[in-house]
């Protein structure tokens, strides 16, 4: 039988073989398949199958990755399989509107529909229900109305690097000096918070504080202003 699959591998593309074997081996009984699961199958099958077929001894385990197949099953082997009627036209975000389809981290989920779109995350697991993916949520059972980076301790959306040279507690999400874009320390981001940066805008960092420079350069500009804006009308964490 492996004697067999020699002139499929070496004369033609086995892709869509392959495809269709992970499909059914991992589908549910609804007939679905988590892009990822469909992704690690196929690359399992494919280093197996050559392997056995063509007495290779060395696996390709290092130089073929989990994400080299999903860009190869989205862009190649999938819409092959739709075209050749063997797939039904798949719609990687079939409750959102997007026409070009388009999936940045290429984890089978449309960055319109993605909680995570630039990183993969096709299970899109997300413990506190907020907007952000466990994936990419460095707070991710602590329910925030903003994107919190690495190295955000108190979840309020900066780095403690970054507060400690805005001068607010990196500790300490709510309170006195403790929110980099609560001026005013009253928990609450508003319009008296952006009228605050009036004085200064314009103004060299130093001598103007560095509280009011929430991108850290050498000046309070519009990037500053622009940086309360997924944070206004919200509280603190």
């Amino acid at each position: 039988m492996m004697d067999g699959l020699r002139p499929l591998l070496e004369g033609r593309d086995p892709s869509l073989a392959l495809a269709v074997a992970a499909l059914l081996d991992r589908a549910d009984e609804g007939g679905g398949v988590p892009f990822g699961d469909l992704a690690v199958a196929y690359r399992e099958d494919h280093l197996d199958l050559r392997r056995r077929a063509l007495g290779e001894a060395r696996s390709e385990g290092g130089v073929l990755s989990v994400d080299q197949v999903r860009r190869h099953l989205r862009d190649s082997v999938l819409p092959r399989l739709v075209t050749d009627g063997v797939l039904d036209p798949f719609d990687n975000c079939p409750t959102v509107s997007n026409g070009t389809q388009t999936d940045t981290d290429v984890d089978g989920v449309g960055n319109a529909c993605d909680n995570c779109p630039t990183t993969p995350n096709p299970g899109q697991e997300n413990q506190d229900g907020d907007a952000f993916g466990d994936a990419c949520d460095a707070c991710p059972t602590t329910y925030t109305g903003w994107i919190t980076p690495p190295g955000d301790v108190d979840c309020d959306g900066f780095t403690s690097a970054d507060e400690t040279v805005i001068t607010t507690l990196p500790l300490v999400a709510c309170g006195v000096n403790a929110w980099p874009p609560d001026f005013d320390d009253s928990m609450l981001i508003d319009i008296t918070d952006v009228l605050t940066l009036k004085p200064v805008f314009g103004a060299p960092v130093p001598p103007t504080s560095s509280r009011f420079n929430l991108v850290i350069d050498a000046v309070i500009d519009i990037s500053d202003v622009l940086t309360l804006k997924p944070f206004f009308g919200a509280g603190c964490p």
